[in-house]
Parts: structure tokens; C-alpha cells; sequence
């Protein structure tokens, strides 16, 4: 697991371990190690007290942009580090190194490029007998599969899907430097079958989610690049927001004016924007959703179908 030691990596890795696999974290820093091993004590403790055989739980120290010799003698390889679209010049490096090593590759990765190019590893991947996936997170996967229940085998009119988490959510750096780079840029989106030109964090749109409602804000995921081909589906849109409203304008104005001026985001910025965030962790809450809803054609009419999932 490269980036097991992260927000999302370090959950998947007790997840996995809870359910009785041997996983090896890999990271840059050597002295993560001790700290993963500690974390994960537990998990081991639990099954040798039910006089089961415990999960061996590792760690290694593996540059994602050094040697990849590390990731031989493994079955499976999973990506959670990030973000995905500073990978470089070769962005399938590590899941080339995958398919070298006879392993399979998994990664969780949101980026639209990075997700929708993956598929030219398919010659590699089939010839090497493994198999090379990309975007195993809340978009595509879950995303793609709450459309396929949804629409039944109908063909969807238009796909609309959000991610709004509660503001004591915690916040990854990745995280963090994703939204930032795509701030103030613009992509396309399908929208009636046409390609229409959307800047980055911009249009925002409230949700009601029952007992409270949330804002969200388009922006671009692999969903608008393989939903309309994938679904047949002339409108594909996304939206993410953030509880804290002073968050989302902010993000808002600071996504025009980088529209305007066309300036990088520097490491300093990113850093800054997660001190911010960890001033503001104490307010709002930690609930949160994300909505998936399709329009589908009924006789004359439409009907209209959502699901959601709460935190």
C-alpha cells in the first residue's frame, strides 16, 4: 500500500487488516514505520485473542519517483498517495512497475486525466495476466455504480453527483493541493450532448439533505470525461462543496482570480490554505453526503431518482 501511512490509505490499510490480510505499507519516510505498526497493534491483538491467525502488518521505504524493485513478491500493489496529477511526465510509472512485478495494480485516484489515460496500460496489464484499475474511490467507482442501480438498464437523460463532507472531516495535503490546482481552470463538460466550458469551482448549487442543506461548487472529476460515453448520457455534472460557507467563496473568488491571472499554486499556498483549515476544524460538523441523482424518461415525462449517502 503506497500511501498507507495517509488519511485515506492508513483507513483501507485497517480495513484490509481487519479483514484478516497481510499488508505492507510503503512511504518515504522511515520513520513512519514504527508509528503505522503501533496504530495497527490492535488489530493483530484482536485475532490472536480469538485464537485466530493474525494479519502480518509491515512496512517499507519506497520512493514513488526512485527504484520501484520494492514492489516485487507482491500480489497486489494499491496507489493511495497523490495527488494524481503531479505524477510527471510518466504518471503510470508505479503501475507500470505493478505489471513488471507480475502484481496487480489498484489506485484511488479522482483525477480525470489521470483516470480516463489509464487505459493504455490494457495491452501490458493483459499480457502480464493482472489486472490495472484506476479511480477505486468515491468518483468513479461508487459514482458509476450508484448510476448503474439507479437507472435500472434505462439510459439516463442526465447525471448529477456531489461530494459534501462536514467541515471536522479530515483533510488530507493531497486532498488539499487537488482541489487547489484545479482552481480557476477551465474543463469541458457535456451538457444536452453538446462540450460546453466550465472554470473550476464555480456555479455554486445547494443541496437538501434533510435536516440540513449544503453547497456545492462544479468541479472536474472523471465522471464528466467517461460518464457520457460509458452511460450513453448527454449531461454528466459534479460538484463539491465545504460546510463552512466563508470556505466556499473563498475558494470561489480565489478560483477568479486565478482564472484571470493564470498564476501556479506555489507549496507555500497549499501549506497556508491547510493551516487555515485546521484553525477552522472546531466549527461546523462532521456530518456529511454524497448524492447521486439521475433523470430518466418516463412516457411523456421524467422521473427523477437519488441516492445518498450519509455520515
Amino acid at each position: 500500500m503506497i500511501g498507507g501511512t495517509g488519511m485515506f490509505g492508513s483507513r483501507l490499510c485497517d480495513l484490509l487488516a481487519r479483514d484478516g490480510l497481510d499488508v505492507t505499507v510503503a512511504g518515504r519516510g522511515p520513520n513512519l514505520g514504527g508509528k503505522f505498526c503501533t496504530n495497527h497493534a490492535k488489530v493483530r491483538q484482536n485475532f490472536v485473542q480469538n485464537r485466530q491467525n493474525a494479519p502480518e502488518l509491515s512496512y517499507i521505504t519506497l520512493d514513488r519517483d526512485g527504484p520501484l524493485d520494492g514492489l516485487a513478491g507482491f500480489d497486489v500493489i494499491v496507489d493511495a498517495a497523490g495527488p494524481f496529477h503531479a505524477y510527471g511526465g510518466d504518471p503510470y510509472r508505479v503501475a507500470r512497475g505493478a505489471i513488471a512485478a507480475g502484481a496487480h495494480y489498484f489506485d484511488l485516484c479522482d483525477n480525470a486525466a489521470f483516470c480516463q489515460g489509464i487505459s493504455v496500460l490494457d495491452g501490458e496489464a493483459k499480457a502480464s495476466c493482472v489486472t490495472v484499475a484506476s479511480g477505486m474511490s468515491s468518483v468513479p467507482a461508487v459514482s458509476s455504480a450508484a448510476v448503474t442501480a439507479l437507472c435500472d438498464g434505462q439510459t439516463p437523460l442526465m447525471i448529477e453527483t456531489a461530494i459534501l463532507p462536514g467541515n471536522k472531516a479530515e483533510r488530507g495535503r493531497s486532498i488539499v493541493e487537488s482541489i487547489l490546482s484545479q482552481t480557476g481552470k477551465f474543463y469541458v463538460e457535456k451538457q444536452g450532448g453538446r462540450d460546453v466550458d466550465v472554470r473550476s469551482w464555480s456555479a455554486p448549487c445547494s443541496y437538501d439533505l434533510g435536516r440540513y442543506t449544503r453547497q456545492g461548487w462544479r468541479i472536474e472529476v472523471p465522471d464528466q470525461r467517461l460518464f457520457p460515453d460509458h452511460f450513453n448520457c448527454p449531461t454528466v455534472t459534479f460538484r463539491a462543496g465545504l460546510e463552512l460557507a466563508m470556505m466556499g467563496y473563498g475558494l470561489g473568488v480565489f478560483s477568479f482570480i486565478r482564472s484571470r491571472l493564470g498564476f501556479r499554486i506555489p507549496h507555500w499556498v497549499v501549506s497556508a490554505v491547510m493551516f487555515c483549515a485546521r484553525a477552522l476544524a472546531p466549527f461546523g460538523t462532521d456530518r456529511g453526503a454524497m448524492i447521486v441523482q439521475v433523470t430518466l424518461s418516463q412516457g411523456t415525462g421524467f422521473i427523477y431518482k437519488s441516492w445518498i449517502m450519509r455520515a
